[in-house]
């Protein structure tokens, strides 16, 4: 008697199975993705004009906070909106709740943007107030178009919890901010200087560092063609979430509590650290394209990030001042870095209304790959550069490090450009291979 086929084990966490069909309309991503790009080159001029006061550590400095919200809000938040409301519904597989809140949260936001930052920078406290309320619209939008989305999405997707996770402590980051930007400290009875800390904690590891995570972990594998499996992602979640948590207590004033904080979420960080490295050997024969190369250097400088925070609690050294730097060149790097995996397949799936092998091309073929390989190295010299700048300090090393990253956010706009255009025309660029994607016609 024949044996059965043995079924799969479908039982515990997945990773879940993208379906391009649920992806949304284009222009729903790609108004944030082009904010981001937009706001990451205002930032780095405004981080080169306000060199002395970076170099000086004058975080109070109201042109320094207007140049840092800049790279937090406009920059790093507009483009996980975009991957957000592009990966949701591809991960699983549930169209867009409201794309018409997307639509509101948009506007909300490109007014809320310049209007908080202006307010910051030029101490306006009636632009403040109008931006900060714009901006709770905005998110309130966001958070309620993202929750109807995920409503009654399988339990078991890890990369839904980390984004789950993510969303709410995005809604906590922007409580703490408003509060810290109305200066009603009193009514929260915390001090300033710890409700800065808790909302530096819970926007930079919870909401932009469990989201990002979580993405990875689903993408990352699918990059370097390895095969999808959870690893650690379920121990890095809660081992995540507790760091935080203890981080809060003992901001608020446990000493023993952030100590443990530290040590958790190192414990964490190397495990994730450690699930990368191991999709990396699974085809280490396999040549990395400049995007995972620039994935590579955000892995890098996610090392010295833990380095320098141990140097700073330990030692009290100047590499302290240097972890914004750091900081701000792991997020840019993975974005770019998955950024030239990711924008591919979102133009040219929009643009064929679906993926064959007929209708998508190569990479290579959308981003050209001589000037590509120089991009790793451009960003990793430019983050050195301006982590050197803030820790020595050398104002000039501040200017041409943000210069150089300028100059990389460019190349990367005139390649998402060009491949618009070939998308639009439903030609592939000069030498492709592939044949045109059929008409509607069938001819």
């Amino acid at each position: 008697m024949p044996k059965r086929p043995q079924q799969p084990d479908t039982r515990g966490w997945q990773m879940g199975k993208p379906s391009t069909g649920a992806a949304p309309a284009l222009s729903i991503p790609l108004r944030f993705l082009a904010t981001g790009w937009l706001s990451a080159l205002v930032g780095l001029g405004l981080a080169a004009a306000n060199a002395p006061a970076l170099a000086h550590a004058d975080f109070s400095a109201p042109a320094v906070l207007a140049t840092v919200h800049t790279f937090t809000l406009g920059f790093l938040t507009s483009t996980v909106m975009g991957m957000l409301y592009q990966w949701v519904p591809v991960i699983t597989g549930r169209p867009l709740a409201r794309p018409g809140w997307a639509h509101g949260h948009f506007a909300a936001w490109v007014l809320a943007l310049p209007c908080f930052v202006l307010g910051l920078g030029q101490a306006a406290s009636w632009l403040l107030a109008l931006g900060g309320i714009l901006l709770t619209i905005a998110a309130a939008l966001f958070l309620a178009g993202m929750a109807r989305t995920l409503r009654g999405s399988d339990r078991t997707l890890l990369p839904v919890l980390f984004v789950k996770a993510g969303l709410t402590y995005f809604a906590l980051t922007v409580v703490l901010g408003l509060v810290l930007d109305a200066h009603l400290v009193h009514v929260a009875a915390v001090s300033s200087s710890r409700l800065l800390a808790l909302h530096i904690v819970v926007a930079v590891a919870g909401w932009l560092g469990l989201t990002l995570w979580g993405v990875s972990y689903r993408l990352f594998p699918m990059f370097v063609v390895s095969e999808v499996q959870p690893q650690h992602a379920g121990v890095v979640l809660v081992a995540m979430n507790a760091a935080i948590l203890l981080g809060v207590v003992g901001i608020l004033g446990v000493p023993l509590a952030l100590g443990a904080a530290v040590v958790v979420g190192l414990g964490a960080t190397g495990l994730f650290l450690a699930d990368r490295a191991a999709d990396w050997r699974t085809h280490r024969a396999r040549r990395p394209d400049p995007g995972m190369r620039l994935v590579r250097v955000a892995g890098a400088l996610l090392v010295l990030v833990v380095l320098a925070g141990l140097e700073a609690l330990l030692l009290d050294g100047r590499l302290a001042d240097a972890l914004p730097a750091l900081v701000l060149g792991v997020f840019f790097a993975a974005i770019l870095g998955f950024g030239q995996r990711i924008w591919p397949f979102m133009v040219w799936t929009a643009a064929s209304r679906g993926v064959d092998a007929r209708t998508l091309p190569h990479l290579e073929e959308l981003w050209p790959s001589e000037a590509s390989r120089v991009i790793p190295w451009l960003t990793a010299g430019a983050i050195g550069l301006l982590a050197a700048g803030l820790a020595l300090p050398v104002v000039p090393a501040i200017q041409v490090g943000a210069v150089l990253l300028a100059a990389v956010q460019s190349w990367v706009g005139v390649m998402g450009v060009r491949m618009l255009a070939a998308a639009r025309h439903r030609r592939h660029p000069p030498g492709s291979r592939l044949q045109r994607p059929p008409s509607p016609s069938g001819r």
